[in-house]
């Protein structure tokens, strides 16, 4: 049986060179975290105004604005640094990002289009979290400009509201690139401005996205990613589990229960898409379950149908569509929807891979492919189960990964959690003394991704793939073990 460590905290006083710190909790994933500060502050690079950091360590890698790999989404890192530590200096270092953001937005320079990933939806929802620490008014106007800049691009037909990438034929629909994760960030600015033109033109968008649905079932639905597509899509980025939390935002905020029965209907989706299975191979019957009473497993593909391609990631996998059953259980008491997410956890933990120092999973199963980041790889894994002690609060069983012992808080989901950082920690790559980073694709890669261009060998900086998103990971991870309970939604790029 492999021990996994369990890590407690010890308050100490701390320095800094840079600024004076306030008493802090000591673990080794805040320590990581900032080590990964000072890894990041060594490729900064001064902006007309502001601050920006390079795609990865690669010489001559472009600077950007989004949150996928540029300041927004470094500038999330910065900022949830600054929650634990109360450093200001990290927060300054937020602020220092969104000027270079801001500025590029309002001078015609790297603003990355108009989608939540790499764009402006998603650069003003840094700026609202931004307007939400501090209360200064400079962010919630800079937000404001984001959406009026959103409204003026807007594509208007009978449907409703939509946004187009120039050059492009593909049209996204969904949360990571699509009209979706627009809806998403203009609902979060109406709650801060009560504008209603934003949420006129949230609801437009949602509208127009709902023409692009595929029925599944009884009072079941699956999500496109694009409006060409045939099938659905299962994730977060592109399909159902990013949709149902758009509907879920506009719901709270309306009040409307039109948007609760398509959440709903976009709940009971996910059951109807799951493959399932019994452990070690076993044939399931939906009437017998698995010989002996084994408990099941469930796992979905990309799309409905699946091909037998099962990511494990949140942005694109199984990881996130537990998040959409477990709220969508705690919304209706259907205990379908949590038995399918237990399932999905069964599964999850059947294909971990048991390491000297931790466990790690795979982008997609079987595939060889092995990333650390928090959108990709096993932090990604990590922040899922963080998630699920929310969640999912009771105790789950006991595995050969998560053998009975006390936690120092919270449900024991947490210690499949600190499996996954210590993985992480042990496989960081330190370039100077005190900094930590990852390879954004572990060596040996599988021979169908050896192509240097599509799968590079590199240290990603970022927030999907890179160094930030995996201390955003780190970060909430020492908050869970030392028993601090950060507010946080289903996947918030500030506090994942």
């Amino acid at each position: 049986m492999k021990t996994i460590k369990l890590f407690f905290c010890a308050v100490l006083l701390a320095s800094s060179v840079q600024a004076q710190r306030l008493p802090r909790r000591a673990t080794p994933y805040l320590d990581t975290a900032l080590e990964v500060s000072n890894y990041l502050a060594s490729l900064e690079q001064p902006q007309a105004s502001g601050i920006a950091w390079p795609a990865s360590d690669q010489p001559g890698t472009y600077v950007s604005t989004g949150v996928v790999d540029g300041a927004a989404g470094i500038g999330f890192f910065y900022l949830r640094l600054y929650q634990v530590t109360r450093d200001p200096a990290f927060l300054d270092k937020a602020r220092k990002a969104a000027d270079f953001v801001d500025y590029q937005y309002r001078n015609g320079g790297i603003y990355g289009n108009y989608d939540w990933l790499s764009g402006v939806a998603g650069g003003g929802e840094f700026f609202l979290a931004l307007y939400s620490a501090t209360a200064d008014p400079v962010y919630l106007n800079r937000a404001t400009f984001a959406g009026d800049w959103l409204e003026s691009n807007a594509l208007s037909d009978a449907y409703g509201y939509h946004w187009v990438f120039p050059g492009l034929t593909n049209v996204y629909t969904s949360l990571a690139h699509g009209s979706g994760g627009v809806a998403l960030f203009l609902t979060h600015l109406y709650r801060q401005t009560a504008n209603p033109s934003y949420l006129q033109f949230a609801e437009g968008a949602v509208r127009w996205t709902t023409h692009y649905t595929v029925p599944l079932g009884d009072s079941a639905i699956g999500w496109k990613r694009l409006a060409t597509d045939t099938g659905t899509y299962n994730g977060w980025c592109g399909g159902s589990a990013g949709m149902y939390f758009v509907l879920k935002e506009l719901w709270l905020v309306t009040g409307n229960d039109s948007y609760l029965d398509l959440m709903l209907s976009t709940a009971r989706g996910l059951p109807v898409a799951a493959d399932w299975k019994c452990p070690g191979g076993g044939a399931y019957s939906a009437s017998a379950g698995c010989q002996g009473g084994a408990p099941p497993q469930a796992a979905w593909g990309y799309g409905t149908p699946s091909y037998n391609d099962y990511p494990e990631i949140v942005c694109h996998g199984v990881a996130s569509i537990l998040f959409v059953l477990f709220d969508a259980f705690a919304n209706t008491g259907d205990v379908t929807f949590r038995d399918t997410a237990r399932a999905g956890i069964q599964w999850l933990e059947a294909v971990a891979e048991v390491q000297p120092q931790g466990l790690r999973w795979e982008h997609i199963y079987a595939s060889g492919l092995l990333e650390p980041g928090l959108l990709t790889g096993t932090a990604s894994i990590g922040y899922a189960f963080l998630r699920f002690s929310h969640m999912d609060p009771v105790d789950a069983p006991t595995s050969p990964h998560r053998p009975a012992a006390p936690l120092p808080a919270g449900s024991p989901y947490l210690k499949e959690a600190q499996a996954a950082a210590q993985y992480l920690l042990s496989v960081a790559n330190h370039p100077q003394p005190n900094q930590s980073r990852w390879l954004t694709y572990s060596l040996p890669k599988p021979s169908w991704a050896s192509d240097p261009a599509g799968f590079p060998v590199e240290y990603d900086t970022g927030w999907y793939t890179g160094a930030a998103g995996i201390g955003i990971f780190l970060l909430d991870l020492h908050d869970a073990t030392c028993g601090i309970d950060a507010v946080s939604d289903e996947l918030s790029p500030l506090n994942p």
